[in-house]
């Protein structure tokens, strides 16, 4: 989360005014060179070719890489730069609540109160 954080804010401070297209092609050029030697390393480099694969490949390439982080990227440039750093907070509270819904996950009572103190905080960082 801290990296996350000064991510952002260095993202406001140093490319603002950059073009979306180039600056998210940087961002994904620096993930790259920091994941794909891991995974030459450690994957046995075998692909399942089902649609369920490529299904959730299209939504990780068009919806999450080009969908969030042009909307991340949209949100520094406008200015809200504070506001975007605390809701990467609200991601795993989220991502607990689909994997309930959809999946049948278990919430348990400390889980339910954590994302009650991740929502609170983003609410009172949000405040105008």
């Amino acid at each position: 989360m801290a990296a996350l954080t000064l991510g952002t804010i260095w993202q406001k401070r140093t490319a603002s005014d950059a073009d979306l297209r180039t600056n998210a092609a940087v961002q994904f050029i620096g993930a790259a060179s920091v994941t794909a030697p891991v995974a030459a390393l450690t994957e046995a480099g075998r692909f399942d070719n089902s649609w369920q694969v490529w299904a959730g490949l299209a939504w990780a390439v068009g919806g999450l890489s080009l969908g969030a982080t042009s909307l991340l990227l949209v949100l520094i440039r406008r200015g809200a730069v504070a506001g975007v750093a605390s809701l990467f907070y609200l991601v795993p509270p989220v991502v607990a609540v689909l994997a309930f819904a959809l999946f049948g996950e278990r919430l348990s009572a400390l889980q339910v109160a954590g994302m009650a103190i991740a929502a609170a905080g983003v609410a009172v960082a949000s405040r105008a």
